[in-house]
This record gives C-alpha cells, structure tokens and sequence, in this order.
C-alpha cells in the first residue's frame, strides 16, 4: 500500500490531542444522592461492574485511536500500487537511404551524416545495462542492417542482423560502423543508397515487428525529409544549411509538322533563387547512307532565371534553333536541323558560388531513340501481282518509327540472291538452297522438294471453281501471326496444300479442308512457320492471284504481324524511372544487356525478358540478326523527380502500428477505509452508550 497523500498523515496529530485530553480529564466523578440507602445500592452496583468498566474504558480509547488513524490515513489517500512494467531503454533507428541522402556538401553526404549520428546514439544507448538498438536500412526495399560477428562456439564469422542488440554486441557494432563510414568517405554511397525513393512502408513494417514486443520503444528516423505531423516517430534532419540542387527532372522529343525534332526538359533549382544554363549537344544527327555516322551539333545554352522550387520547362525547337523559320535563312542553316539522331545530352549548369548544387546525379539527360535499323528485304516472283508490292509499300511506312527498310525486287528472269539479306521473299518459285543469314518467307512455293528435308511435304492440289468458298481454320488461335484472323469462308480456284511432318520444327498456323479430284476429302496446310535459331522461314501456300483472301483485311495484318513476329521491337521506351521493369522481346535467342556501370554484357535467361531498373544512366540491349549483324538498342533510366526535391516537405509520414495496452491502475482503498472508519464509529458509540449499565 502507499500513499498518494502524504501530508495526510499530518492528521495523526490527533492521536496527540486525545491523549492529551485524557491526561487533563478529572477522574471522579460528582453525585448527589438522596438517601443513605441508595448510596449503598450504589457504591454495592460500582464495586461489582469496575472490572468490566475498564475493559470498556479501554476499547473506547482504543476506538478513538483507530478513528483517528483511519481520518489520517483516509485523507492521505491510500491506494495499493499496480505492478510497474520493467523499465527498458530501446533505440528502434530507420536510415533513410533515398537518392537525395546521396547529396554531399563539404564532402560528406547525407547518408554519412545519418551513419555517424547513429553509431554515436549506439554508443550511448549500450553503454547502459538495459539498452538494445535494431537498425533499419530504408532503401528501395527496407531490409535490418547486418553486420558480421564471431561465433563464440565455432569462431566462425556470421551475419547478423542489428536487431535488439544489447551492450554484449557494443564493440562489434562500433567497428561495423566505422567500416560503413569508411566506404562511404571513398566514395562508395551507391553500395548502400538506392537512385531511386525509399521503401517507407516496409521500413515501419519492421519497426511494427519491433514494437510488438516493447511497444514503448523510441522510433527515430534519420532523413533529410521534413515532416509536418511525423506521430510517434521522431525525426532526426541530418540535411544541412545551404544545401541546393539544380536538376533535370524529365523530358520529351517530339517530331514536329517539318519533320523535325524538338526536345523539351523540365529543369528546377530548389533552395535558391538562381540563374541556370541548360545546353543540348546532338550526336549522330541526320545520319545518311552518305553520311551514316551523321553530325554531331552544339547549339548555343539556354539561359533560364530559376525561382527556387518552381518547375520550369526548357525547349530546343532544332528548325527555329537553326534559324530555319526566317524566310532569309542561309541555305547553311539546315545543317543545324535534326532529323535523326544516336542520342542528345542535355546538361543543367549553375555558378556555383550561388548555388550549392549538392546532388550530381540529376544534372544529366540523355534522350535515345532517334535513329532507326535498316533492314534489306529481297523480293523475287515469277508472277508480278500488285497484292504483295502492297504490303511492301506498307511495312516501309507504318514501321518507318522502328525500322528503315530497304526493298529490292528481283525482275523476272534474273537469279535471287540467297545470302545478303534480312529478309527474302520468293513468290511462286522456291530456291535451290533456303538463305540461312535471314528470314524466309515462301508464298505459293512452286516446289518442296527442298523443305522435305526440314518437315514439309506436298499434300495436294486445290482445284474448285470460282463458285466455291472453302472455310479455312486457325489452329491456334493465340499464335501471333494468326491472332487477328476468324474463322471465314474464302475463295480459292488453285493452290497447294502441304503436309508438315516435323511438328518440332514446325508451328502448322492455317489448314484447309476441300474435296480432290476424286471427290475425297482432303484437309491440308496453307500456313506453317518454323523459328529456329539458325532457320526462321515461314510457308504461305496460296496463290495471291487464285485467291480472294489478298482481298480481305485479315491478309495486311497477317502480313504485318509475321513482320513483328519475326522482327519485334525490342522495346518502344526509351525513357523509364529507377524502380520500374523493363520488358523486352528478341529477334535472336541471344539478348545482351549491359547497365550503366557494368563493365561487360549479361545475357537474359528467358524471354519475353524483363530487368529491374535500379541504376541512373544508360543501359543498353543487344541482339543479333542470323546474317550476324548486331542491333543495339539504348534508352535512358533517370532519377525520380521527387527525389530531386532535396528540401521537400511532406505532410505526413506514415507510422508503425502500435497496439496500446492499457496500463494498470492503482487500487484505491478509500472506500475500504471508510467502511472501516463507519464501523469502529459504531464501535465507540456503543461503548459510550453503555456507560450508565
């Protein structure tokens, strides 16, 4: 039991001023009595009650005592202590590993800042008996920060995670962090700093994991993010006074009515008001079969009057940069235009003596994509149709944004070649020896004799009339060549049929079913295509001109989707932020990849292939044709623009969840006492009233 009240007690004075007043109270008492007789009866009455008048004089002081001390204790305010919860010291510490932590000033980044703060609050809180400190490393993907102790058992060295460490690990942990501060002072801030925002969310997922155990634990987290409602957590600014950044924060080139490009970039300063110069350099420009290195061209930098935290866009129109736009323009001019390019710089410069510029990482862009890989097609035909020429004409303009494709036809009469070729295309006629450098494509092959060997065979010859529509079937649907295509009736007066005899090498794309001249029921193959690594060769067994399916929709998209399937691009960006995933497909079952610091080309393990982007710069893909040239394919992965913010603030951070438990509460014995109190007053009025007997 204690007291919440001590001054209460003061009431046990009372005590002192009821025997004081039994000290000073006479002991006889006066009586008048009437008769000699009556004196007798009573002086005969008192001797015999005396023994039990002491026994009460005795309990009614006792009495008085009792009521006293319960008025003291009362007003003292007894209460019986719940149990207290064991006290503890646990430091749960979250390092924000941001790409804007990788800013540096005077030499040192934020990141070190924080490292160094830490390892001076882990000195501090193990040096106390009942301290522990989990560490929390908040990159891409929050992860316990380990580090690596000796096995007392084995003396093996083991990771260990810093999770609830107590002053047993206090050296271990020095030494650990010592060597952290020591990569970091070489330089070494990516090994540990994402290029992109950190995982916040897993990180108070851990803390929550933490707390569920001690859920009074302190959470700290070191950022230079400031936050306006932070909660329970405490954060810890390790930024630094005139710390700026002037950035790039994204971009766009677009080809505009002159068929020319224009780039526009979004620059900001943030933490001054400054001037900034962005210049744009061009390399490769305007590459030709006469020129196919093409140009590179420095334009002039454009100057731009920065309001700090203010977004700004930055444009470079190349037909108004060169002047082109003024009717008087010197014929000269034109070499300042851009038609196409390997790729564009674009750099963001301050003075330096008015602005801090603290994060490098941003003050870059690359624009890709401006060029296109040729492609050489042969087309060679014993019969000339216009239906084919089409679809030529077609690919070389629909595609023109992916591809520069090259066409040559063969007259008639004149040998094709078979090597030299990305594609070749022989209509009616098949070639002595099927081109290995390039994609095949047979239509209406006159011949199988040479593909016997590779899984064909004839099957048997259409012949119907033009009366007659035959229904022709996609086996699999979901092929890409045959995706876009119905089941419908189509016309045929002559053309072949095949049978495919190797199911391993061939995909059978199309059959037809018809009655031969007997009058049996044939089914057989019009459409079958082989990929290979080595062969790549597709059979279209129809005669365009025997045919109305040349006139139908389905044919063009046929004829574009074998072209994709064949030749897809490896990827339509080439502009992605850190954090995403890249996906890619391959022409060759080769696909090299190569990311901005990495020193050699990896190759993907299965496709369609896809690639974590985790790194500020350029990466690059690679594959090659069967005629082994290689095709290189680059885009740019910048920072996010967030990130670049380096002064933001933020209105919330997100808390870990903590399940209050309510704390014990003191039992009050106020009301026991004053039943106590209530009692031993009856107690002393009974005695009192049992004076007189």
């Amino acid at each position: 039991m204690t007291l919440a009240n001590v001054l209460g007690l003061l009431g046990l004075l009372g005590i002192v001023a009821l025997i004081i007043i039994y000290i000073i109270k006479p002991n006889f008492q006066q009586k008048f009595i009437s008769s000699t007789h009556v004196w007798n009866l009573s002086l005969k009455y008192r001797r015999r009650r005396i023994p039990i008048n002491k026994l009460r004089n005795l309990l009614l002081v006792l009495c008085q005592v009792l009521i006293l001390t319960l008025c003291a204790l009362i007003l003292a305010k007894p209460v019986v202590a719940a149990e207290k919860a064991m006290e503890y010291n646990e430091k749960i510490v979250i390092i924000d590993a941001s790409a804007n932590m990788k800013a540096v000033n005077n030499g040192v980044t934020r990141f070190e800042r924080a490292v160094s703060m830490v390892q001076d609050l882990a000195a501090e809180v193990l040096s106390e008996e009942d301290g522990k400190i989990s560490i929390i490393i908040a990159d891409d993907e929050a992860n316990m920060y380990s580090m690596e102790v000796i096995n007392e058992f084995d003396m093996l060295p083991y990771n260990k995670d810093v999770s609830r460490l107590d002053a047993t690990f206090s050296d271990e942990l020095q030494l650990e962090l010592d060597s952290l501060l020591t990569d970091l002072s070489y330089g070494r801030v990516d090994d540990y700093c994402t290029f992109g925002s950190a995982d916040i969310d897993g990180a108070m997922k851990l803390a929550e994991t933490l707390l569920d155990i001690y859920p009074d634990s302190e959470v700290l987290y070191y950022t230079g993010t400031e936050y306006i409602d932070s909660g329970i957590v405490e954060v810890v600014d390790v930024k630094e006074e005139g710390e700026h950044n002037a950035a790039i924060l994204t971009g766009t080139a677009s080809i505009n009515e002159m068929y020319t490009y224009t780039f526009a970039v979004d620059v900001a300063v943030y933490g001054v008001d400054t001037e900034a110069s962005v210049s744009f350099t061009v390399y490769g420009a305007n590459s030709s079969s006469s020129n196919p290195s093409g140009t590179d061209i420095v334009y002039e930098p454009v100057n731009v009057t920065c309001i700090a935290n203010e977004v700004q866009t930055v444009e470079l129109n190349t037909w108004i940069a060169a002047g082109m736009d003024d009717p008087n323009a010197d014929e000269d001019a034109i070499d300042g235009v851009v038609y196409n390019f390997d790729y564009v710089h674009v750099q963001i410069s301050v003075n330096s003596s008015q602005c801090n510029d603290v994060l490098s990482y941003d003050d870059s862009f690359y624009f890709y994509g401006g060029n296109t890989e040729t492609l050489k097609v042969q087309y060679a035909t014993t019969e000339a149709n216009i239906f084919v020429n089409s679809i030529l004409s077609a690919w070389r303009s629909e595609l023109a944004y992916k591809w520069n494709i090259s066409i040559t036809e063969v007259p008639v009469g004149v040998e094709p070649e078979t090597s030299g070729f990305d594609i070749y295309i022989f209509e009616h006629e098949t070639p002595d020896v099927i081109p290995d450098d390039g994609v095949v494509i047979l239509l209406d092959p006159h011949s199988f004799s040479v593909l016997n060997k590779d899984g064909l065979a004839m099957n048997g010859n259409i012949q119907v009339d033009w009366a007659s529509r035959l229904p022709f079937d996609v086996e699999d649907p979901t092929h890409p060549i045959v995706k876009s295509l119905g089941g419908e009736l189509i016309e045929i007066t002559k053309g072949n049929t095949f049978e495919v005899t190797n199911d391993d090498l061939w995909d059978t794309l199309m059959t037809v079913s018809f009655e031969d001249n007997n009058g049996n029921p044939v089914t057989g193959t019009t459409c079958a295509v082989k990929n290979e690594k080595d062969s790549k060769v597709l059979v279209f067994s129809l005669n365009a001109n025997h045919t109305d399916f040349v006139l139908k929709t389905a044919f063009p998209v046929m004829m574009t989707d074998i072209f994709n399937y064949f030749f897809p691009a490896v990827t339509n960006d080439y502009l992605y932020e850190i954090g995403e995933t890249a996906s890619f497909t391959a022409i060759s079952d080769e696909l090299e990849y190569r990311t901005p610091n990495s020193q050699t080309e990896d190759v993907f393990d299965s496709y369609p292939a896809s690639l974590y982007l985790n790194e500020v710069g350029t990466y690059s893909v690679s594959q090659s044709l069967l005629s082994g040239r290689k095709m290189t394919t680059e885009f740019y992965v910048k920072m996010p623009a967030a990130e670049s913010d380096i002064l933001r603030v933020v209105e919330e951070l997100d808390n870990p969840y903590v399940e209050k438990v309510p704390e014990p509460e003191d039992l009050d014995l106020l009301v026991w006492f004053a039943a106590a109190l209530v009692a031993l007053l009856f107690a002393e009025w009974w005695l009192q009233s049992r004076e007189q007997f």
